[in-house]
């Protein structure tokens, strides 16, 4: 049975290593952490994130400065977002999400929500 067991799962993770969908996300995975621009404006929003975060530990939620830093984290995560190897990104990643979540589906979905031994049953 363990050996069955253990076959199978390696045929799954070759499989996984092949699909389609991996290697596209894998290849736009490598141009984008290729690009200048986009470490750029990924730095950016990290710096604008740090900024606001430590203008609202100090300065209060309702602070103009605070309100004022989130929004410009906001700008900066928004032009992140919006450059168009990011949104290739994303649109490759939604399959591959999709993927992981039917096998996690699959294998997992009979071991949860039941008792663990010694609990839950009286």
């Amino acid at each position: 049975m363990e050996e069955a067991l253990r076959e199978t799962l390696l045929t799954l993770a070759a499989a996984i290593k092949e699909d389609p969908r991996l290697l596209a996300l894998d290849e736009i995975d490598s141009r984008l952490s290729k690009s200048e621009e986009v470490a750029e404006l990924s730095e950016k929003a990290k710096e604008k994130v740090v900024d606001y975060a430590y203008n609202r530990d100090h300065f209060g939620e309702a602070s103009e400065l605070t309100k004022a830093s989130q929004h410009e984290a906001y700008l900066a995560k928004k032009a992140l977002d919006e450059h168009p190897l990011s949104k290739e990104y994303q649109a490759k990643y939604r399959p591959v999400r999709e993927l992981y979540a039917e096998i996690d589906y699959i294998i997992l979905s009979p071991y949860r929500d039941k008792p663990r031994c010694g609990k839950g049953s009286k």
